[in-house]
């Protein structure tokens, strides 16, 4: 993602200029290695559940306004990992603790768990999950 992300950055920040902007988030996953590389702007979140829980840290900034060159982070996932990506219409500070059946739903039913748990009321919300299988 490294060599390619800088051209998807500016593409995106260049397709979205004038427009009310966005925040990003993209991942690159390697499913044999369980490589995860991620890049992030603005209020979007990314978190990993399982064995340790991790939450990455999006760049300041807004795409198609003010947009810096972003950092790339990489962890590994391990077997039964779940990542979940939410815009700020989710609640940050929720965890395992809030939620324990996350590490043993389907993708599909913890995206819409965390919506209806966790979702702001005043807000528009976004939610998307993965579970890694080796």
């Amino acid at each position: 993602m490294a060599s390619g992300s800088g051209e998807i950055d500016e593409d995106l920040d260049k397709q979205l200029r004038g427009s009310r902007c966005a925040v990003a988030g993209l991942c690159l996953l390697d499913l044999e290695t369980g490589e995860l590389k991620y890049i992030g702007m603005g209020n979007i979140t990314a978190r990993i559940f399982g064995s340790s829980n991790v939450k990455l840290i999006p760049s300041l900034g807004i795409v198609g306004y003010a947009m810096p060159s972003l950092k790339e982070d990489k962890i590994k996932l391990h077997n039964g990992a779940v990542l979940v990506l939410h815009t700020d219409g989710v609640q940050e500070h929720f965890g395992l603790y809030d939620y324990p059946e996350l590490l043993r739903q389907n993708a599909k039913t913890i995206a819409n768990n965390i919506i209806e748990k966790f979702g702001k009321s005043e807000d528009d919300a976004l939610c998307i999950a993965l579970r890694y299988r080796r």
